[in-house]
């Protein structure tokens, strides 16, 4: 998650970081973290509610895979381009 938001060289930092998505101050560190979630029930993965929101106390749930899968952004249609006469 941190990595996400804040490292350039992590592969998915265009989708995370790059987008203005970051970590509360409250979960800079784990314990932080995990005074606010705990341990995830069986299935389930921490997930935001807002996706274009950042990680933290007010913008997150857990969330099986079908929950996950239906909360994401609409991938970018690329447009064709018409030839030009």
């Amino acid at each position: 998650m941190r990595q996400r938001c804040k490292n350039s060289n992590h592969p998915w930092y265009d989708a995370y970081g790059a987008r203005g998505i970051d970590v509360d101050d409250e979960w800079q560190t784990f314990l932080g973290f995990y005074n606010c979630v705990g341990d995830p029930p069986p299935g389930k993965s921490i997930d935001r509610i807002d996706n274009d929101g950042p990680y933290a106390p007010w913008n997150w749930r857990w969330a099986d895979a079908f929950m996950q899968v239906h909360n994401r952004r609409r991938p970018k249609r690329k447009r064709k381009r018409q030839a030009r006469p």
